[in-house]
């Protein structure tokens, strides 16, 4: 998460300290600026039951983000935590949640659906923007071959004539040192499947002019992992793992 609530500092405080680093950290991952976001109508494709995404925008004065998610939300912290198992992520997420502004939560809620991507209920050419963080590599898997196809064409559906997509990550690339503990080596196998069938249907829908899109690098980040502990080390005893995280841009033609 990165990022670690300040109990000195008011819940008011928190909570914008808290919204403001997602908003930053959305919009570096789909290589945008604020700016960007004005003046369009923008919709979040699988945003997450905590609707962070969405909330971070309009406590950021973007009032036109629509939402799609297939899951109830802002369910109970029990769900994910328990005193054996605590989730100090899901426990820090419902303390600020609790004081987000009511006003604030009633417009991103206004403009949220439960709903899934290969069954869109929106209207044609809707948006002028369509974003979309960690979702990609979920429908885009080889299991899923008939469901990403299906969503691309639900996405294309109601992205208005030279409107974009982006999508984060397109594929979390892993980068091995010599010796390659079996959970990277699994993680490696899932991703390059996974950007496999995604370039595989873009280039599809290039070639039969419906769009056009480009690959960008965003994020470059190595941990250190340390096969005695199972679980990231010091650069002294763990392996260098490099991952390379990177946007795709989808224009509709």
């Amino acid at each position: 998460m990165n990022f670690e609530i300040n109990h000195e500092k008011s819940p008011k405080e928190e909570v914008k300290r808290f919204y403001d680093f997602q908003m930053q950290r959305h919009l570096e991952s789909y290589d945008l600026d604020l700016d960007d976001l004005q003046d369009k109508e923008i919709l979040d494709v699988a945003a997450g039951d905590d609707l962070v995404f969405p909330i971070s925008a309009t406590m950021a004065g973007i009032d036109n983000v629509y939402s799609i998610e297939p899951k109830r939300l802002f369910p109970p912290v029990t769900e994910f935590s328990t005193p054996e198992q605590p989730n100090s992520y899901q426990e820090e997420l419902n303390e600020l949640r609790a004081n987000i502004p009511p006003q604030i939560l009633a417009k991103t809620q206004e403009k949220h659906v439960r709903a899934k991507v290969e069954n869109l209920p929106f209207k044609d050419e809707s948006f002028d923007l369509i974003v979309s963080r960690c979702a990609m590599p979920i429908i885009f898997f080889p299991e899923n071959k008939e469901i990403a196809h299906k969503a691309m064409d639900e996405i294309l559906r109601v992205l208005k004539k030279n409107g974009e997509v982006r999508f984060f990550p397109l594929q979390k690339e892993v980068f091995l040192g010599n010796e390659i503990p079996k959970k990277f080596l699994d993680l490696k196998k899932h991703t390059d499947e996974q950007a496999e069938l995604s370039v595989e249907l873009l280039d599809k829908l290039q070639k039969a002019n419906k769009i056009k899109y480009e690959i960008k690098t965003v994020n470059e980040s190595e941990i250190f992992y340390d096969p005695d502990i199972g679980g990231i080390g010091s650069p002294e005893k763990g392996i260098p793992v490099k991952f390379i995280e990177k946007v795709v841009i989808i224009t509709k033609i």
